[in-house]
């Protein structure tokens, strides 16, 4: 029955085998017991020994890639990767591959990683020397000594296909940290850099396009880092953090290098939201996290009820909490939150849905000024021997989640939401305000994998699955599923102490390898995106460094992965109850001795007998010369041989007979057994053919299922409503004007404020004799307009006879009865 499992299970595996080969790194820990150490030798830590050099598009329906010293932007689904006949509808680009060439501007250096920092998720078209040109997602590209923002387009035009290569053209190129990189020394190091916070991103925050924040330390000899942030939106750059080392040693400079900050993200969680968001998470090499908050981009916008929700959060700190210090704390956080975030279209009577970060950089006076403090250490991993790599934000309910990746394994971690809130410099110096983190956060599991290289992994979140993190090796890409953090969220906000590890009744941690490559391949990983995109499904792109691109279906991955981990879970469960009850039988029959050992000293009496008898010997004796004596003597040997021998004999024959009934009770059961044996063969080759049937079932099925599919999926493109150049510009017209009339609102207003305090009745009080004089001067001027009238009327009548006499007006028409008048001249 095994090996009929083992034939199925191979079926089903050359059905659906994948591209690449794929094994099980399955590892369950228990969380009750130490770390587990790797039992490969410790490896020497390189920084990015493997590059990043892939991304997806905002809209999840193109990846970019650097190869050969380009960019190439491939639309998906990837060309060769669908059945002929079938199409989808990419509203991201009509080209499916782009090519924009990078030597003619930039030197072939050794890029580190490739990003997408486009905020909007709807393609852009400019026009450029009069023709209409499709704009590319902003693109960020950096090595170890330079950081690059790239804008990519290519004429909108209709003579190519989607078979043919696009040539697409730089149309700006920008180094936003030139200046700092130049001012940091020579030798300054880019440690990393990572994309603002933007909404599409599950953050609560939206960040203008292009705006990035960059790790760099000095090149003195020392390891002294500073943080960098450049706002897409007015493309200055500030410097929130500085002398990093020096802030959390005191002032005194370590020269270890397991004292280097390697790696930072910034915060994300369900529960204040944007408090979390505000704020980042610094990795060291020593496995010590850091944080800091608030880091905020100018011009980002957020949606008013989380910004209430956040105002909400602080003053019920500030209301509730009985420690000074923290209550400090909180009041200055909602100060900088009321500074920083004001209500857009604020002079319109509507309430605003979203609120924006306006920095006001040249007021040396507003909170949004002021020098942010380092927080931590966090915590710190147990084992002091691992060199900790990289980190990235985990989905964690209501917590904030994070996962650590060093040369003993991966880290599960998780902070309460108001661990770091919005703190200054300006602290006092009795606020022992990093004390209060220690019962804030947890490490909540280490996960050890057998056979995997983890200090040269860089970690992945999943957009479909957030309980999934894929793990980037040069050798393959794993996928890593856990419920620690969602179970132990609960249990954490009770009270966990700092550093424990919490112990539960979770799934175990899961992981398995979606892509995975030969040892002995000089082909690697150079880099891995996966695409929820509803079109698309939840699909892992590979790029290989032979320049390959490759699209594995997470889903059927994980599947396959599922069933057959049933099947050894059940193959497993079948051997053991097998191996139990051939050990009762077994422990049955060594307890029952052998046929030879019982019989044993059975022999032994009636040798014994024997031995006895022989003691008689000599001829036969007549009948005739029997005595009594010897017939005494003949009687004593029967005797003697009937208890020693004869009753011995048939004792044995009653045990012979005993044991042949119970070996053809076990012949019988043996054969019943094989004849049940024989019966779940029948009906496994009946369920087999059962399944084959069910299997061409399912494959007509499937196809007529994609056929639906593809016609509905054709249905809605046909749906979306298409709007034409026309109506573009119309639109478009339509915005300028909106803008024009927002400028203008405030104009209005300030006129209306002013008409209104002109509108206001004076109010004077005059004395009688004031009001005396004046009724006096009205009786003066009425007299003098009568005579004014009257001098007029006179001149009039003057005038009219001068004119009459002089013939230059003649006599006009006279009116009778409605009819005009035949007569006068």
């Amino acid at each position: 029955f095994s090996l009929l499992l083992d034939e199925i299970t191979a079926l089903f595996q050359k059905l659906t085998m994948p591209r690449f080969s794929r094994r099980s790194l399955f590892d369950e820990v228990d969380d009750t017991s130490s770390p587990q150490q790797n039992d490969n030798p410790k490896t020497v830590f390189h920084k990015n020994k493997r590059p990043q050099l892939t991304c997806l598009s905002p809209d999840a329906l193109s990846v970019n890639l650097v190869h050969n010293n380009c960019i190439e932007t491939h639309s998906l689904p990837l060309r060769g990767t669908v059945d002929e006949g079938e199409s989808f509808d990419n509203p991201a680009s009509k080209a499916a591959l782009v090519r924009t060439s990078l030597s003619t501007i930039l030197d072939e250096e050794e890029w580190v990683e490739l990003m997408c920092v486009e905020g909007d998720s709807m393609p852009k078209r400019e026009f450029r020397d009069g023709d209409l040109w499709t704009v590319l997602p902003l693109l960020c590209l950096y090595s170890r000594h330079s950081i690059y923002l790239v804008k990519i387009g290519y004429p909108n035009t209709n003579d190519f296909t989607e078979e043919d290569v696009i040539e697409g053209s730089i149309m700006e190129l920008t180094q936003p940290f030139q200046r700092q990189l130049l001012e940091c020394g020579e030798g300054a190091k880019v440690v990393r850099v990572r994309p603002a916070p933007f909404r599409r991103l599950g953050f609560a925050i939206s960040c203008p396009s292009g705006s990035i924040a960059a790790l760099i330390s000095y090149a003195n000899g020392t390891n002294e880092s500073n943080l960098f942030i450049h706002h897409g939106g007015t493309r200055n750059v500030t410097k929130p953090l500085e002398n990093l080392s020096n802030q959390h040693d005191g002032g005194n400079v370590l020269e270890e290098e397991t004292q280097e900050f390697a790696d930072f993200h910034f915060g994300q969680s369900n529960a204040s939201s944007l408090l979390v968001t505000l704020s980042i998470h610094l990795l060291k090499s020593n496995g010590e996290v850091w944080g800091a908050s608030p880091i905020l981009f100018d011009g980002s916008m957020v949606p008013t009820s989380e910004y209430q929700a956040s105002c909400d959060t602080l003053d019920g700190i500030y209301t509730e909490s009985f420690d000074e210090s923290r209550r400090r704390q909180s009041h200055a956080g909602e100060f900088f939150m009321k500074q920083a975030f004001v209500e857009m279209h604020q002079q319109s009577n509507l309430q605003s849905s979203h609120h924006i970060a306006v920095l006001h950089a040249g007021d040396s006076n507003r909170s949004t000024l002021w020098p942010v403090q380092l927080q931590g250490p966090l915590f710190t991993l147990n084992n002091e021997e691992s060199t900790a790599t990289s980190i990235e934000p985990f989905f964690s309910r209501d917590l904030v989640g994070i996962v650590i990746t060093s040369t003993t394994g991966i880290d599960f971690c998780a902070l309460a939401p108001t661990a770091l809130l919005p703190r200054f410099a300006y602290e006092e110096m009795g606020d022992h305000l990093d004390a209060q983190l220690q019962s804030l956060c947890w490490v909540v599991e280490h996960v050890s994998l057998e056979g995997s290289n983890t200090s040269t992994c860089r970690l992945m979140r999943d957009p479909v699955i957030d309980t999934m993190v894929h793990c980037i090796t040069d050798r393959g890409v794993m996928a890593l599923t856990t419920h620690a953090l969602r179970q132990a969220s609960s249990q954490m906000m009770k009270g966990a102490s700092k550093g424990r590890v919490i112990s539960g009744a979770a799934p175990p941690t899961k992981a398995w390898m979606a892509v995975e490559l030969s040892q002995h391949s000089d082909i690697f990983v150079s880099g891995a995106v996966v695409s929820g995109a509803a079109n698309l499904g939840h699909i892992l792109i590979v790029f290989l460094s032979s320049g390959e691109l490759t699209a594995v279906n997470l889903t059927e991955t994980r599947v396959r992965f599922e069933s057959k981990h049933l099947l050894e879970q059940e193959r497993t469960n079948n051997s053991e109850v097998h191996n139990a009850s051939a050990v009762k039988a077994l422990r049955t029959m060594e307890a029952t001795p052998a046929f030879h050992e019982q019989l044993e000293g059975i022999w032994g009496k009636i040798e014994e007998g024997l031995l006895g008898m022989s003691k008689i010997t000599g001829s036969s004796t007549k009948t005739e010369d029997i005595d009594a004596g010897l017939l005494a003597t003949a009687l004593n040997i029967k005797q003697h041989c009937e208890q020693n021998v004869i009753v011995h004999l048939k004792y044995m024959k009653e045990m012979q007979n005993i044991r042949l009934k119970e070996m053809k009770k076990i012949i019988t059961g043996q054969m019943e057994q094989l004849k049940s044996v024989q019966e779940s063969l029948k009906e496994s080759e009946s369920r087999l053919e059962a399944s084959h049937a069910k299997l061409k079932v399912s494959e007509e099925k499937s196809k007529f299922l994609a056929e639906r599919s593809e016609g509905i999926l054709q249905a809605c493109s046909d749906l979306r409503p298409s709007l034409s150049k026309a109506d573009i510009d119309y639109f478009g017209l339509i915005k300028k004007i909106d803008a024009r009339c927002s400028v203008w609102e405030s104009e209005v207003g300030t006129l209306k404020t002013e008409a209104r305090s002109y509108n206001r009745a004076p109010s004077f009080q005059m004395t009688s004799t004031e009001v005396n004089h004046i009724h006096t001067l009205l009786k003066q001027q009425n007299e003098l307009i009568s005579n004014t009238k009257s001098q007029v009327k006179d001149t009039e009548d003057a005038l009219k006879v001068l004119v009459n006499d002089s013939g230059i007006i003649t006599k006009e028409p006279e009116f009778e009865h409605s009819n005009f008048s035949q007569g006068g001249e």
